[in-house]
């Protein structure tokens, strides 16, 4: 699903013998179950960013990311070529507390209009670049306080229409680092896209590999030697301190191709691994740099625990932390541990790693209440329990950098409070007078949503229909983009993708509606399924904001059973705000 909200083909020509399609301009989410987004982005990691200071470097932060980020289908690669989560997109990996991604670019494109097409080697990932900034642009715009590192790196060597198609994208959405090794601070980026480019240099940005320390032990290693790769990098970024020159990024993923392990057959041992090493490793303000997995949702390989963000969490307590902004009534928290770093768990009186499923580990102030579910936190003598009724009136005392201590109403700032020094999930959680870290605990709140629809408001569109067909089975094909973003679009093409066996005359009339002039190029394929690329000619008017654009071309089946409806996206290069 594009974040246009068309649906993808699986094989697109392109000039080049690949596969390509046209960017979108809105999110690749926008065809999500409204349930889905909204569970997405009332979770706890979605504004994480915003509770730490902005005069953190990100090399001084810990930052959960995404190996390969768009690559969701396999093609017929057996598994080596996809990375990621089919069912899950990038404004979901945004959501669940991914902030830096990796893009992998492909050139496409004829003429005067060329683009980025996204594949992992030789396969086609059914978006280009305009997508992924896109559902970029989209998070960003509702969650500001949140930024986007983003990696660039050609997958067809430097080709040289490569540095070209970049200027072509760039806007104000990126964060332009003033020299190649310059890490910026949070602060500064805030709202903005953080450009990383390598494979080859762009000649602006942070430098891959200059700006970075990286561990990539990606081809063909045994389980042991990757993960021995990735402690040895966890501890070489904490011990590097704070301060750091440089921004660690540590890769989770590896593909054996050629010796029977696939992406996922890493991801399945090395994530789990890599989440309890995270947590045995955990102490406060000591960061880890970017931690960059490969299916970012499945802890235990259990692909129905796709809305557990657990790695992302494991990476992100670790981080600084604003001082607290104070605990309200009404509002629902994941309650933690600064010390251990585990959650305070309304299964029972002890704390557990980090879940933060939708209605798991979701604690709601009520009054001086601490309620989960229909059951309210009590204490009893030193031990604590769930009750439904007669629970304990607590205090939330602000300690420092954004913890709480937490003791009976009764008992004041001094008295016992809840107190937790285990490093195992299970441990109880008793009452203590000590005030070290396992006494302090952060109240992280659950966000309010952003619904499918409201996202699919704030995109450009473009579907198709068929108009007539004839008695040779020319079909006359109505193709409509429509603006629905806050501003006019200076500039956008469609890309048109063929079912097998049709075909296109490159001659058939293409009539626009007033004021626009089509233009349009036919790619052949080796899959016999042609692609088209209708674009306004130079001069047409922009877009406006609820206006739409349309045209029709004739296309020809094999046969009355096949359709030659095509699958449409929209490209956008430059809007106007």
């Amino acid at each position: 699903m594009s974040k246009d909200g068309t649906t993808a083909s699986s094989a697109a020509g392109e000039q080049a013998g690949t596969q390509a399609r046209a960017d979108g301009a809105g999110a690749e989410s926008a065809g999500l179950f409204a349930a889905d987004v909204l569970a997405f982005n009332q979770q706890p990691l979605v504004n994480w960013m915003g509770r730490v200071p902005d005069n953190t470097r990100l090399s001084d932060m810990s930052i959960p990311g995404t190996h390969q980020s768009c690559t969701r289908h396999d093609g017929v690669s057996f598994g080596y070529t996809r990375c990621q989560d089919g069912e899950r997109t990038l404004y979901d990996q945004l959501a669940c507390g991914t902030r830096y991604v990796d893009i992998r670019c492909r050139v496409a494109g004829f003429g005067s209009n060329w683009s980025w097409a996204i594949h992992h080697g030789p396969v086609y990932q059914e978006m280009m670049f305009g997508d992924a900034v896109g559902s970029c642009r989209l998070f960003l715009s509702n969650h500001p306080s949140e930024t986007i590192v983003m990696r660039i790196q050609s997958n067809d060597g430097d080709h040289p229409r490569y540095r070209e198609i970049w200027n072509s994208y760039k806007e104000d959405l990126f964060y332009i680092a003033t020299s190649p090794t310059g890490i910026p601070t949070l602060g500064q980026v805030r709202g903005k896209i953080v450009l990383i480019s390598g494979n080859p240099y762009l000649g602006e940005g942070l430098h891959w590999p200059n700006a970075l320390d990286v561990q990539d032990n990606y081809s063909k290693p045994s389980m042991d030697s990757k993960k021995s790769s990735i402690l040895n990098h966890l501890n070489k970024a904490i011990n590097a301190g704070p301060s750091k020159s440089r921004l660690f990024v540590n890769h989770i993923s590896a593909n054996g191709q050629g010796n029977g392990t696939t992406p996922w057959g890493y991801a399945d041992a090395l994530n789990p691994y890599t989440r309890n090493r995270l947590n045995d490793l955990y102490a406060p303000g000591k960061s880890v740099g970017v931690i960059a997995m490969d299916y970012w949702n499945r802890p235990y390989g259990d692909v129905t625990s796709a809305r557990y963000v657990a790695n992302a969490y494991a990476v992100v307590i670790s981080n600084p932390r604003k001082p607290a902004a104070g605990v309200h009534d009404g509002r629902s928290y994941l309650i933690w541990n600064k010390g251990n770093g585990k959650a305070l768990n309304p299964t029972g009186s002890g704390v557990n790693a980090l879940h933060p499923q939708a209605g798991h580990q979701r604690w709601t102030v009520s009054g001086s209440k601490l309620i989960a579910g229909s059951k309210q936190l009590r204490v009893s003598g030193n031990q604590l329990s769930l009750v439904s009724s007669g629970g304990t009136d607590w205090a939330f005392h602000p300690v420092a950098n954004g913890t709480f201590r937490i003791t009976p109403l009764s008992s004041g700032t001094n008295g016992a409070g809840l107190y937790s020094n285990g490093r195992v999930d299970g441990v109880a959680v008793t009452m203590s007078t000590s005030t070290d870290h396992f006494s302090e605990w952060y109240f992280d709140p659950y966000a309010p949503g952003v619904l499918a629809e409201d996202i699919e408001e704030q995109t450009v569109r473009a579907c198709a229909e068929i108009l007539s067909v004839d008695d040779a089975d020319n079909h006359t094909v109505q193709v409509t983009v429509t603006n629905n973003t806050a501003g006019p679009v200076t500039h956008w093409s469609v890309f048109a993708v063929l079912p097998e066996g049709v075909t296109l005359d490159p001659h058939a009339t293409r009539t626009a509606d007033a004021g626009t002039t089509i233009t349009a190029d036919i790619f052949p394929a080796d899959t016999g399924s042609p692609s088209v690329v209708f674009a306004p000619a130079p001069g047409t008017p922009p877009l406006q904001p609820g206006d739409s654009a349309g045209f029709t071309y004739t296309g020809h089946a094999p046969s009355r059973e096949v359709e030659p409806i095509p699958i449409v996206s929209v490209d956008i290069k430059t809007t106007t705000p």
